[in-house]
């Protein structure tokens, strides 16, 4: 199924709640990618030849796959050996793939995937029992979280030498895309006490990315309570934020975006309704990957709060 939408890819000067400066509008064709055979597909990553990773659903069984996005196939990609659930998050341009598996305990490891097939499990030595790896650059580098106690703690795994380095601490923090020098993007949330923003519409809840050099920036969009999920080589962000319901919507949305930050720590963007990445007749829109070349890879709900995944190409 392809449709073609609009979109400003947004691009915002300045500390907390500056206005928008828009770059040119921006057309894209959509494509739904459902996983043949399950009831619910989820996709996350997206690498620069444009081969995504995600997973179809017939619970409680999980489909791992990829999809080459130029020849509209599938690959189903066998489970964890000893595993009782697989789900691959991340792929880098090798073609090598991440993310995690669930044992017969009920205990979540990441994993990685290499392209020759030889495979490793890990656990950060901190988590008790969840261990998730969420994207993985061309260098290797494998982005995630664990828990810590109730909350939860993003990472950069180094599978070299087996060294995790603890990233954008606070009460629950998600570590997902990572470019090829090494910039992370995903979110992070605070309570009032330790909000390094100080933004009380967003209820705490920011997308950040850090860059190799650990300089945070903390960013909003409408506001509103905002996850980052892909970041291209350039700095370019994908994600989606919540909109809170109102007397009219009653419930909450998610809604996708794509912008680029100014680089200041903390920062409001503000983008028109119209400009919003929203797959057409989707409940709710979950931007998870983006391209050098702007393709966006990510999942959306329909109607009837069933999850599919999709693909965005600039024209």
């Amino acid at each position: 199924m392809k449709n073609k939408y609009q979109l400003f890819v947004a691009v915002v000067s300045g500390a907390l709640a500056l206005p928008l400066t828009a770059q040119a509008q921006v057309t894209y064709e959509y494509e739904q990618v459902d996983f043949p055979g399950a009831s619910a597909t989820q996709v996350f990553g997206i690498n620069q030849p444009g081969v995504v990773a995600g997973t179809g659903f017939n619970p409680p069984e999980s489909f791992p796959f990829i999809y080459d996005t130029q020849q509209g196939s599938f690959t189903a990609v066998d489970g964890v050996d000893g595993g009782a659930r697989t789900s691959i998050v991340g792929i880098n341009n090798r073609g090598d793939v991440v993310g995690s598996v669930v044992d017969s305990s009920d205990i979540t490891r990441g994993f990685i995937r290499d392209h020759a097939g030889v495979e490793t499990v890990f656990a950060h030595p901190d988590a008790t029992f969840f261990t998730q790896a969420r994207g993985i650059n061309s260098r290797g580098l494998v982005t995630g979280f664990r828990d810590s106690g109730f909350f939860s703690v993003g990472f950069i795994y180094d599978p070299a030498s087996a060294t995790f380095t603890d990233i954008v601490p606070s009460l629950f923090t998600i570590a997902q895309g990572i470019n090829a020098r090494g910039d992370v993007v995903g979110s992070a949330q605070f309570s009032p006490e330790q909000d390094p923003c100080e933004s009380p519409g967003a209820s705490g809840r920011y997308g950040w990315l850090r860059t190799q050099q650990n300089a945070v920036s903390y960013f909003t969009v409408n506001g509103m309570p905002t996850s980052a999920r892909g970041v291209d080589d350039s700095g370019t962000v994908a994600g989606f934020f919540t909109k809170t319901a109102t007397d009219e919507t009653e419930t909450d949305e998610r809604l996708g975006f794509v912008t680029v930050l100014s680089g200041t720590p903390c920062q409001d963007i503000t983008i028109n309704e119209e400009d919003l990445l929203v797959f057409p007749g989707a409940k709710e829109t979950f931007p998870q990957g983006i391209t050098n070349s702007g393709v966006i890879a990510g999942q959306f709900t329909d109607q009837d709060d069933v999850s599919h995944g999709f693909i965005a190409r600039p024209e």
